[in-house]
């Protein structure tokens, strides 16, 4: 599925590597058997092949997206689809679409629509389960209000989950992107929710898995 590390993990990939090979190390200098040091070893090499396999990039995203068209930001599953009433940015009823990503899936984020992003707002807090509701007020998390090029306004969170305790944003206020740019990443098991306008026209239900930069999951209006 991938082509190869995103940037992004390099340091992850590195760092988690050297603390995986020194515990496996010290552990094999024990007087185990020799089947239990080899069996060690083994799961050295695949934890640090696990935490590589989040990085990974896709093997392609969409090209020349039509502007009114809105593709999926992550890869993983739609959990979440309800119409919301949003009281902070927009003071109006909306869609809510929150797609679970679980802990073998990449976790890089894309831009869902051709676009620019007006505002970036960082959050600290806890880590609940992603699956949860209360992950989309408390958690970790950035939260991107992005205009697309039809005009229509959209909201984008990037929430960290049980295990995750890092949400990255790459694009920064005022920075256009095409729909299918990696624009963040989530280090190890999270969420992305869209908030999108209630007239939206969608393609995609409640337990559909879906590829980010490449599911096309609806239409602006």
């Amino acid at each position: 599925m991938g082509k190869g590390l995103h940037p992004s993990g390099y340091n992850n990939i590195i760092i988690g590597s050297v603390i995986i090979i020194l515990i496996a190390i010290g552990l094999i200098l024990f007087p185990f058997h020799l089947l239990i040091k080899v069996l060690i070893l083994i799961t050295a090499i695949i934890l640090i092949i696990w935490i590589a396999l989040f990085f990974r990039k896709p093997k392609k995203t969409v090209n020349n997206a039509a502007d009114n068209e809105i593709y999926s930001p992550a890869f993983g599953k739609v959990v979440v689809l309800e119409k919301i009433y949003e009281d902070r940015y927009f003071n109006e009823e909306r869609i809510q679409l929150s797609i679970f990503m679980s802990m073998s899936n990449i976790h890089l984020n894309f831009m869902p629509c051709n676009g620019k992003l007006l505002n970036k707002e960082y959050q600290k807090g806890h880590n609940y389960h992603a699956r949860k509701a209360k992950a989309s007020m408390l958690n970790e998390m950035s939260t991107l209000l992005i205009e697309s090029n039809t005009g229509k306004q959209i909201l984008m969170r990037q929430i960290a989950g049980a295990a995750a305790r890092r949400v990255v944003t790459f694009i920064d206020k005022n920075e256009s992107a095409n729909a299918g740019d990696t624009i963040g990443v989530i280090r190890f098991g999270s969420r992305v929710d869209l908030i999108l306008p209630v007239d939206t026209e969608l393609y995609i239900k409640v337990g559909d898995k879906v590829k980010g930069g490449w599911t096309l999951i609806g239409r602006f209006k």
